[in-house]
């Protein structure tokens, strides 16, 4: 009976290798298929290569869309900066129209002309030629600023980046286009590294290797069994007994145990570029505290404190813009009222003088030229006196009128400042809102990673069962 087992078997071998070389249609292996449980660990291994194949890339491509986000986001502090160019040539022009407003006054007024000077609100003492000085200054660091900013070179300060320059914003973009491009160029050839669970650092060529290794393996077994030197046990596992592979069972689901453990605890550590290596508790943790840090950041741009650079101010608060507001407005009022007082003064040909004071000095000077014992001289010096006290009130009046432009003007200016505050806050809220994005992104990494790192021992497991159920229990 042993005898007609033993020829019956070696039959079945023939027929085996026959099929093989022959390249015939072989039908599934059965669960005592000592073959297929041979190959199962290579093909195991394989599928195991496989998956982290497929990882290497999934993370590859996952980083690439991470990066084309910051692409995003600097291509939109590229325009901001754009903007802010824009917004310091718009303050030069205003500066501009002021110089040339008071410039345009000195021209109509008396004692201007050098060694001559007269003092103008807001711009100070001048003459004609001071003023045409100023004006070309200004133009002249216009013309400077225009020429850095067409070539890039102009530095700006932008929340969450820092003093910086359009090259440096441009160098950025181009870096990360780079990153983009080394990276689908290293999971082309091989050499992209990326951290797996159970594995570490890791590189697809290395897989690939191995998985071409795997194949050539199998191929050296199939070759054994062509020459016949194939031996029969447990293939993967060699002789073993029912204890043992029990005890390997408990032990392979014990540490299964432990890894599921540590997972269920949040405790198990992963790397990702966005968070570097961390559990999912302290992902979770560092969310959290973004989150009250991002509220606490819309409190303080809703309250008025948040402080943002302005590039016609420097440093700026909402609030401090608005009590500029309000002292512009209570300056305006003030002028207005002595104005309608009459008790405005400013610099004129017969000194600093208002029109209430202007009006009665003219009227002393009245009375003294209806002295009818006045000699003509003196006649004639009261006389060319009114007449310089009347063109100074009407010179008070032009200025008066110029004041109170200027400050309306300077009021409107800081009050257009106000509306841009939360635009100049925009960026610091959107990158917080990217960081997020990928910490949020890292959590469903976790899963992922598990599964990676238990997989090798689940499969054992299979095994080390299917291999229980092919040894007798006697009876």
């Amino acid at each position: 009976m042993g005898r007609r087992s033993l020829t019956d078997c070696l039959l079945l071998m023939i027929l085996l290798v026959g099929a093989l070389g022959l390249g015939w249609a072989v039908p599934p292996a059965v669960a005592h298929d000592f073959l297929a449980a041979e190959m199962q660990p290579l093909d195991d291994e394989s599928e195991h290569l496989r998956a982290m194949l497929v990882e290497i890339e999934r993370q590859g491509q996952q980083r690439v869309m991470q990066l084309g986000r910051w692409i995003g986001w600097w291509t939109k502090i590229k325009d901001f900066a754009t903007e802010t160019g824009s917004d310091m040539m718009k303050s030069f022009d205003e500066r501009l129209a002021k110089a040339e407003k008071a410039q345009s006054l000195l021209g109509g007024l008396i004692d201007t002309s050098p060694p001559g000077q007269r003092y103008l609100p807001h711009v100070g003492w001048h003459n004609v030629v001071t003023i045409g000085q100023l004006i070309n200054t200004i133009k002249d660091e216009r013309a400077k600023w225009a020429e850095l900013i067409a070539k890039g070179k102009a530095t700006w300060h932008i929340a969450a980046v820092g003093w910086i320059t359009g090259e440096g914003i441009q160098k950025t973009i181009d870096d990360l286009e780079k990153q983009i491009r080394d990276i689908n160029q290293g999971i082309r050839d091989g050499t992209f590294v990326v951290h797996i669970a159970g594995a570490g650092w890791v590189a697809g060529k290395q897989f690939r290797d191995r998985i071409a290794a795997i194949e050539q393996q199998k191929q050296a077994i199939r070759d054994r069994i062509s020459a016949g030197e194939y031996e029969v046990f447990i293939p993967g596992l060699g002789p073993r007994t029912r204890k043992r592979i029990d005890e390997e069972i408990a032990g392979v689901e014990a540490e299964l145990e432990k890894r599921r453990a540590i997972a269920a605890k949040g405790e198990m550590m992963i790397h990702r570029v966005p968070t570097g290596w961390q559990s999912l508790t302290q992902v979770q943790a560092t969310l959290d505290a973004d989150a009250q840090s991002y509220e606490v950041m819309k409190k303080t741009v809703n309250d008025g404190i948040y402080s943002v650079w302005i590039v016609e101010t420097g440093y700026a608060r909402r609030i401090d813009l608005e009590g500029r507001v309000q002292r512009y407005e209570e300056t305006l009022e003030k002028t207005k009222d002595a104005i309608a007082k009459g008790d405005y003064a400013a610099h004129l040909p017969v000194g600093g003088m208002s029109s209430n004071a202007i009006k009665k000095a003219m009227e002393d000077l009245g009375k003294q030229l209806n002295q009818p014992n006045l000699e003509p001289k003196a006649r004639e010096a009261i006389v060319k006196a009114i007449e310089l006290h009347q063109k100074s009130l009407t010179e008070l009046q032009s200025i008066s009128a110029y004041d109170l432009a200027i400050i309306a003007m300077e009021k409107a200016e800081v009050t257009g400042l106000i509306t841009g505050v939360m635009k100049l806050a925009r960026p610091d809220f959107e990158r917080r809102e990217v960081v997020r994005t990928e910490k949020e992104e890292t959590l469903a990494e976790y899963p992922i990673d598990l599964a990676i790192w238990t997989k090798p021992l689940e499969l054992q497991l299979a095994r080390l069962r299917q291999a229980k159920a092919w040894i007798p229990t006697g009876g």
